[in-house]
């Protein structure tokens, strides 16, 4: 009876229900552990490779229906791999109930285009009055590996700009492509430096692996100065941004006078972008001053150049 005590509380409607801060499910369990758990007090709830069956009776226990039942206190909410194609709403549905969130890992999980549309408007409009009222605790924010392409841009630059604060932004492994690229580093140049105007607080941006080119390298580069926060910036694995890097490019004059400009970014990820000597010392010779690491791995070096990086 002492151990039920303590670890198990009987909300009103009868039944003892588990108390447990870190709840872990699978998807041949996750219904019986729902219906066993008091959700209100989980704080760290990892429901990674759910199936849709599971994951609709996750999302009918996270979302508040009665005013009077108890606040949900959720801090992280890992859904990676799970099957929520066409179940966008419910996440979104969730992330107005759960305004403690501060993480929210959606990677791999089949959103694409329309889903993430719907992740965006959870997280600056409210349901009930279609007012805008941004979430005012999420912190990491993980998309990558959704199928998104540049159609679904324009929304995720909104929000990233709307949640003043969202630090981490994940949207690695997509074909997002320049366009995104551009309205991204437009809204981190419209938000102005966060800490002087309350503009969006973002600290690292993943853009990796996302089909851009010098072009859109250019755009965000351009963007950190003005922004003033952005600490850690990924656009590895675009293997075209070296193309148009070179001494005679318009480009190599804006990304050099961007980066330049970067007084806070601390990291810079630029593997396997297909930058060749002469892209690589526009780059370096460019080197924010407060840059800590410079990734610049599997790049088609000359051995002359590699010495140089490594002296």
């Amino acid at each position: 009876t002492v151990l039920r005590d303590a670890c198990a509380v009987c909300p009103h409607g009868g039944g003892w229900r588990l108390l447990t801060p870190h709840l872990t499910l699978e998807g041949g369990t996750c219904v019986k552990w729902v219906q066993q758990a008091w959700l209100p007090q989980v704080l760290w709830l990892d429901a990674q490779g759910l199936h849709p069956r599971a994951w609709r009776e996750l999302a009918s226990g996270l979302q508040r229906r009665d005013p009077c039942a108890p606040r949900m206190q959720l801090l992280s909410l890992d859904l990676r791999n799970s099957r929520l194609q066409g179940a966008a709403g419910a996440v979104a549905s969730v992330l107005r109930n759960c305004q403690c969130l501060r993480n929210l890992n959606l990677s791999r999980t089949r959103l694409r285009d329309d889903g993430a549309e719907e992740i965006a408007r959870g997280l600056v409009d409210e349901f009930r009055t279609g007012r805008s009222r941004p979430h005012d605790a999420l912190r990491f924010l993980a998309l990558d590996e959704n199928g998104l392409t540049a159609a679904s841009g324009p929304a995720l630059a909104f929000a990233a700009l709307a949640v003043p604060t969202l630090q981490e932004l994940v949207l690695a492994r997509n074909k997002l492509g320049d366009e995104t690229a551009e309205v991204v580093a437009q809204a981190l140049h419209r938000a102005g430096p966060a800490q002087e105007c309350g503009g969006a607080a973002l600290l690292r941006l993943d853009l990796s692996e996302n089909m851009l080119t010098t072009d859109g390298l250019a755009a965000l580069a351009r963007s950190i100065g003005p922004h003033g926060c952005l600490q850690s910036l990924d656009v590895g694995g675009n293997d075209r941004v070296g193309i148009g890097l070179h001494p005679q490019s318009e480009f190599a004059v804006e990304v050099s006078e961007g980066l330049r400009e970067a007084q806070s970014l601390q990291a810079l990820h630029l593997w396997r972008c297909g930058l060749t000597d002469r892209g690589a010392g526009i780059i370096i010779d460019a080197k924010p001053p407060n840059l800590q690491l410079f990734n610049l791995a599997a790049n088609p070096f000359s051995q002359e150049m590699k010495n140089h990086i490594l002296r």
